[in-house]
């Protein structure tokens, strides 16, 4: 009897393969529940804990006194609307212990009108029908974001809202979605209202573009992940599914799929995917891994799934904590800060729980060099001795906590200890030399200051002859960079951009 429609059955014995439980509505006044009382201590750190709970196991268990109307099978169409279409709303209404009286749906295009001062409409019952409701909202500008929520009361007087009563809540959970002409982004996946973090198109098919920021290609972290390549919060999302090999880092890649919720992890289940012919350039976010107040509120929401950099603003990284279980271990400002001052950071675990890299040598266990998959490079346990000037890679949400993944060793920038070179395959899309466009480098040699011009945005990277980046910082047209600090000998000089990415030759003699 507790089994969902989505879920099987488990008792081979039963007349039903699915579940046909339908959960109280919202508003339901019980006079009684009954079940079994159990201890849900499942060991996950962060909120999966559940203590204590009752745990109902047939319908009987349910003494309902009485019920709100349950408003069911919401759907929109389009998801995601140019400004040329009408969005169609429509979902079920029903009342289990009388009728419905009245309905309406709340909607504006206003950003400026609170929830409170939404103008409401008449939701009208759809014609030959007894339960089906449909409204039309009207075409809107481009860019323009629409929010509405659907109330209903029966005869009785209960009261239903959906998805649930916005006005009751600091951070309103109401429906929303924004118009685009250009096509849906990542963000409109990723960017929700729900206290849970669910996005708003879950279950949707959809098709998106986004850069690519990780890849299954040898080197890298072994798993897909684009971005908008302009976007900052909300603009990353984790790509499974068929098809996924064949992309490279920079790459702008069309991909179709259904949007899914992976315990809490929201990813897109892809069945097409395509290169558009484009080269992108995603810029790390910076997030200062000692913010304990955003860490521990789930403030690091909007960056899931993107490429994320921790850096510390006035030094060092440092590695505070080194065993945290499951292969994790914390870095922050400090090497004697607290996990609750600390940002987790995952390496050399590939199974059905961990989606790290097997390129990345700095681990919490030599285990690990073949227990969760093999490692590509030999493992080196962390200790808090290692610092970093910054550490990059993929944020990642799985059992309650934010974890960074670094794709490879190169993710770790200006470390105090040595980590094998690796090199990731470029895209053959658009790789030429330098010397092909209208970009200066001078003086070669360069003793000091190599100042560097280019008609481009993008990031420039100095590498040194074992491939290990060496300098990074982001390009905007022309830039003085500062190479004092490396020894002599020769580099290679890279900028990537939205034209490509260029390459040469550079000899630094002090």
């Amino acid at each position: 009897a507790q089994k969902l429609s989505s879920y099987s059955t488990v008792n081979p014995n039963s007349p039903q393969s699915q579940g046909s439980f339908v959960p109280p509505v919202p508003g339901t006044f019980l006079n009684s529940l009954s079940g079994v009382v159990r201890h849900d201590a499942n060991g996950c750190t962060g909120d999966n804990g559940r203590g204590y709970e009752i745990n109902p196991f047939d319908s009987t268990h349910y003494d309902v006194g009485y019920a709100p109307p349950y408003i069911a099978n919401f759907e929109r169409d389009p998801s995601v609307p140019t400004s040329n279409q009408d969005v169609e709303i429509i979902c079920n209404i029903t009342d289990y212990d009388g009728t419905v009286d009245s309905v309406c749906i709340a909607w504006t295009a206003d950003n400026a009108v609170s929830i409170a001062n939404m103008p409401k409409y008449t939701f009208p019952l759809s014609a030959g029908t007894t339960d089906e409701y449909e409204y039309e909202i009207p075409a809107q500008i481009d860019g323009s974001t629409v929010r509405y929520y659907i109330y209903a009361a029966d005869n009785d007087g209960n009261e239903s809202w959906y998805p649930t009563k916005p006005t009751t809540q600091a951070s309103p959970n109401i429906e929303f979605y924004t118009v685009r002409d250009n096509g849906m982004l990542v963000y409109d996946i990723q960017y929700t209202m729900d206290p849970f973090g669910d996005s708003p198109l879950e279950t949707q098919e959809v098709t998106v573009k986004g850069v690519v920021t990780a890849s299954t290609k040898i080197g890298d972290l072994g798993y897909l992940y684009i971005q908008d390549e302009t976007g900052s919060a909300w603009s990353g999302i984790w790509c499974v599914g068929i098809g996924l090999n064949q992309f490279y880092r920079n790459e702008e890649i069309e991909v179709t799929g259904v949007v899914e919720e992976y315990y809490g992890m929201t990813r897109l289940n892809v069945t097409s995917a395509n290169k558009t012919g484009n080269l992108g350039n995603v810029s790390p976010t910076v997030l200062d891994p000692s913010d304990s107040a955003s860490y521990a509120n789930f403030g690091w929401e909007p960056y899931e799934s993107m490429f994320i950099r921790y850096e510390q603003p006035n030094g060092k990284l440092h590695i505070s904590q080194t065993n945290l279980g499951f292969g994790d271990f914390a870095v922050s400002s400090s090497n004697t800060a607290a996990v609750s001052h600390s940002a987790r950071v995952l390496a050399g675990r590939q199974s059905t729980t961990a989606y790290s890299s097997l390129d990345v040598q700095l681990v919490t266990d030599t285990s690990y060099s073949s227990l969760d998959g093999e490692m590509n490079v030999t493992p080196i346990v962390v200790s808090d001795t290692m610092t970093f000037d910054a550490i990059e890679g993929i944020l990642f949400y799985g059992f309650s906590n934010y974890r960074l993944l670094p794709r490879n060793n190169n993710d770790f920038i200006g470390a105090n200890v040595t980590l094998d070179s690796i090199t990731v395959a470029n895209s053959p899309i658009s790789v030429v030399e330098l010397d092909q466009m209208n970009v200066a480098f001078y003086p070669n040699p360069v003793n000091n200051q190599l100042t560097v011009k280019a008609p481009m945005d993008g990031v420039l990277a100095i590498y040194n002859n074992a491939g290990k980046r060496v300098l990074g910082e982001r390009f905007s047209q022309e830039t003085l960079l500062d190479v004092s600090a490396l020894p002599n000998g020769l580099y290679l000089l890279s900028l990537e951009g939205n034209k490509g990415q260029f390459f040469t030759r550079i000899s630094v003699q002090h």
